[in-house]
């Protein structure tokens, strides 16, 4: 069995940086120019004290590894060549890693796996509150907002006696329309130029268009919320109306449609 010391590697680093981690002999790992690890440096920060033994053990029980590096010469004298990796193998050996710094890897990537997989938002939190980039918070922030609204005005929608059957679909009617009016096309269009499932989410849909789609529906909303419109055709009526209003905005403001120059 590979000996080991007090592991010093923790899952924090691969977020934070290399630079954070600290071998047993109180050296920096060695780290390229595009940010690479040297997997010899990886794997003594998780405490073994014979790094390449560890390492001829994960290449026979799991050939895949060697798929994740690359040789790499760093500079100086006795240097050799050495496998590198980068983020994403660094996390992946961990996991193959043997003893507890392996279990307790596997153990906090699965827990991360199932707070994403059950849609926890506190993960959303988490991220925000480590970005410090303006417009991707910026860009959050506004896709949030248009997920909101979708959500108010398909319950507005659903109190007015809004349908959803082949022969008259409510929301889909309502949002292909919104789609025309705020983006310029039709979803199926956006998706297959942007190259995303999720018109929200699209490469093309930049954050004042996100904007865009939020006041329009939460204007269709307030407009539903009189009391006074019922049935399919009166919502869409009533949807068009706000719509066509945010169209005329948009172009007065010179806001193109997504594909014009696609």
């Amino acid at each position: 069995m590979p000996k080991r010391v007090q592991a010093q590697v923790t899952l924090p680093a691969v977020r934070h940086g290399w630079q954070t981690l600290k071998l047993s002999t109180g050296r920096r790992p060695r780290i390229t120019s595009d940010n690479r690890i040297s997997v010899m440096d990886v794997i003594e920060a998780t405490g073994y004290t014979n790094p390449s033994e560890v390492w001829d053990r994960l290449k026979r029980d799991y050939p895949q590894v060697e798929k994740l590096v690359n040789d790499f010469q760093f500079p100086g004298r006795g240097q050799r060549r050495t496998p590198v990796t980068d983020r994403k193998g660094f996390l992946e050996i961990l996991t193959l890693v043997p003893g507890r710094p392996g279990d307790m890897t596997r153990h906090e990537l699965v827990d991360k796996y199932t707070r994403y997989l059950d849609g926890d938002v506190s993960m959303i939190e988490e991220m925000i509150d480590r970005q410090d980039n303006v417009e991707d918070l910026e860009r959050v922030k506004a896709r949030a907002d248009a997920r909101l609204s979708q959500k108010i005005l398909g319950a507005a929608i659903k109190d007015c006696g809004g349908t959803n059957t082949k022969r008259a679909n409510t929301y889909a009617t309502v949002n292909g329309r919104n789609n025309l009016a705020v983006l310029g096309a039709q979803a199926k269009a956006i998706q297959a130029v942007g190259g995303n499932s999720s018109t929200r989410d699209n490469t093309l849909v930049d954050k004042v268009r996100l904007s865009l789609i939020h006041t329009t529906e939460m204007l269709e909303a307030h407009s539903l919320g009189s009391g006074e419109v019922r049935g399919h055709l009166a919502i869409v009526r009533t949807c068009d109306t706000v719509a066509s209003d945010i169209e005329s905005l948009r172009r007065k403001h010179g806001i193109s449609d997504v594909l014009a120059t696609h």
